[in-house]
């Protein structure tokens, strides 16, 4: 006492977050195989809970990072299925080799990525990932096929349990034909 309505409102933002994740995560009603690295979404959500308990059970610290397209379905729309997906592809590409091997990368959405980091050394570590990866994905003009319309990457790091967002970052990326396209 007395309440801190801020603090309040960032605990209920966070604590959506974090259900919003678990629900999302483990949403059995679809799965995305493993391949080239990358392992699927039903085997991510084992290894999640898993990660949910140790840091609980163990006062353990642990992070995922989410990589993302969100404007998937415009690429979709203006370009094309095969733009969108070719985008999505070149984008597991890339996280597959930017990653550490000790990084657990899966698709967790049909424009999603995740890692799961699992007790880092330093108290920055994490968020210092999140950072290299948002950067590096900024020089990935690859990742973008003939189309007209520009990419975003939304790069951001939740905290587990608490589902704070430690780290969000929205890249742009400029298509290959939005020159000629006007």
């Amino acid at each position: 006492k007395p309440l801190d309505s801020a603090a309040l409102t960032i605990s209920l933002e966070n604590a959506e977050r974090m259900c919003d994740m678990i629900n999302r995560i483990g949403d059995e009603t679809y799965d995305f195989p493993s391949a080239g690295g990358v392992i699927s979404k039903s085997a991510f959500n084992q290894l999640f809970r898993s990660a949910i308990d140790r840091v609980s059970r163990y006062n353990e610290s642990a992070q995922v990072l989410f990589i993302s397209i969100p404007n998937y379905e415009d690429i979709k729309i203006d370009d094309g299925k095969y733009a969108a997906d070719y985008a999505v592809s070149k984008l597991a590409q890339n996280l597959v080799r930017l990653r550490r091997q000790s990084d657990i990368l899966a698709q967790t959405g049909e424009n999603e990525f995740a890692l799961l980091l699992q007790r880092p050394q330093t108290a920055t570590e994490s968020s210092d990932a999140a950072k290299r990866f948002s950067a590096a994905l900024d020089d990935q003009s690859d990742i973008t096929s003939n189309g007209v319309t520009d990419l975003f990457i939304e790069v951001s790091l939740v905290n587990l349990p608490t589902g704070a967002l430690e780290f969000k970052r929205t890249s742009r990326i400029t298509a290959q034909n939005a020159a000629s396209a006007g």
